[in-house]
């Protein structure tokens, strides 16, 4: 693959969609909040937001969506339950282009269009250094027209943003879902499942023809070329990408405590046309907006659709464990658990909480092992870092210690967190051998 086949990867990168649910402590106990993202994909908040990923190459393996039943239950909405949303909320025009990305398009992009290779003219006009620069920032879900004005967003802001204008251009494109890119993450109470989503732009056969390519894609993607080689993907629709962006934002709004409006955007999610497996998502997301509102019942209603679409979706059989103890329900709950654990081998953050914990006994040999652990399982989680930074310094490990809070910040999708890990290890380059923690 020559160079111009290289820059418009390493642009964008994994998209959060947002699945809300709740984690388990111990199994079967009572729960916290897991929400699915697509940021690309759902946030489930996969708060992935939602997301989708593509990879050139591997399209041949691409996993089919979960098959659903033949008899779905009808999403549970209680609409009484919650007051109007402060901010509206619509994607009607979500992938209409804004005055200032139609005068892009004219200015940037309408004359190398006309010259041949339209997917490559995109690509390059929205990615390479001589163009917009965009940056991936990982701190919220825009829309395509907020992506384009700040010049950065998340995978599934820039997948968006990037279809807006192959719409308005003409040109082919497909959202993949990349199937085992998901990330863990947590913010406050809640636990977030990021997938990773890219855009594939189709080159025309003339463009293909005159540069003597055997690409007839162009794949634009964040993350590099070689860390997606053997994931598997599937390809998902519009409609589907669509519903990750309002669950996304659905999750957002449940870790602002804006519980109306997280109702508002989780609703419409369900409601979108879309995949099943997405539904599912967003189903989740509802129920945790439930479960955050008091209404177990509810909750457990939405829990129960989502997994009748996605029987092995682990947010909402998290989630919904400590719904079915609270209603009494306690043989379910049990039931619910076993299989859960069948799925997973242990709650996501076990080994990182008994590490924090030992830490915070004053027990840094203890916490070291576990942190590492934490670190082992989740190697993209600042968090996990930065506690594993903080055991070996305890412990007179000064050099891994600013590797580890060194990594912290570099991993930070939020400004606030890159900068307070930058600090801290400052603080330990400072100080060096000197006693006190960072």
């Amino acid at each position: 693959m020559g160079t111009a086949d290289r820059w418009w990867r390493a642009v964008w990168c994994d998209g959060r969609a947002v699945a809300a649910g709740a984690l388990a402590g111990p199994r079967g106990g009572l729960s916290r909040g897991v929400v699915g993202v697509s940021m690309g994909a759902s946030m489930g908040m996969s708060m992935g937001m939602s997301m989708g990923m593509l990879v050139v190459g591997l399209l041949g393996c691409a996993a089919p969506p979960p098959a659903a039943p033949l008899r779905l239950p009808p999403p549970p909405l209680a609409d009484a339950l919650f007051g109007p949303p402060t901010e509206p909320v619509d994607s009607a025009d979500l992938l209409t282009l804004s005055p200032a990305m139609q005068a892009f398009a004219q200015s940037h992009l309408r004359h190398a269009v006309r010259q041949g290779d339209p997917a490559m003219a995109l690509a390059a006009a929205l990615y390479r250094i001589d163009g917009l620069q965009l940056h991936y920032e990982g701190s919220r879900t825009r829309t395509p027209a907020e992506a384009f004005e700040a010049r950065r967003g998340n995978c599934l802001s820039l997948a968006l943003m990037t279809g807006a204008f192959a719409r308005a251009l003409g040109i082919d494109i497909a959202y993949q879902l990349v199937q085992a890119a998901e990330v863990l993450d947590r913010r406050d109470d809640l636990v977030l499942r990021s997938g990773h989503v890219n855009v594939e732009l189709r080159r025309s056969p003339l463009a293909e023809t005159w540069q003597r390519s055997d690409r007839p894609v162009v794949t634009v993607d964040f993350v590099p070329e070689r860390a997606l080689a053997g994931l598997r993907v599937r390809r998902i629709d519009e409609a589907t990408l669509v519903a990750m962006y309002l669950n996304n934002r659905a999750a957002e709004a449940l870790l602002a405590g804006a519980h109306d409006q997280a109702y508002a955007w989780a609703r419409a999610a369900v409601l979108h046309p879309g995949d099943e497996a997405a539904r599912a998502q967003a189903l989740n997301t509802l129920g945790v907006v439930y479960q955050r509102a008091g209404q177990p019942a509810w909750a457990d209603r939405a829990y129960a659709a989502a997994l009748a679409r996605t029987p092995q979706l682990t947010a909402a059989l998290a989630n919904r464990v400590p719904v079915l103890h609270q209603l009494g329900r306690h043989d379910e709950a049990l039931a619910s658990a076993r299989l859960l654990a069948t799925l997973e081998a242990e709650p996501p953050f076990q080994a990182l909480d008994q590490g924090r914990a030992a830490l915070q006994r004053g027990d840094a040999a203890a916490a070291l092992p576990l942190l590492a652990r934490a670190v082992g399982q989740h190697p993209d989680l600042p968090e996990a870092q930065f506690w594993l930074a903080q055991a070996q310094y305890r412990l007179g490990a000064q050099a891994p210690a600013r590797t580890a809070m060194a990594r912290a910040a570099e991993l930070s999708l939020r400004e606030a967190d890159r900068a307070r890990y930058s600090a801290k290890l400052a603080w330990l380059t400072a100080l060096g051998a000197q006693g006190a923690g960072p």
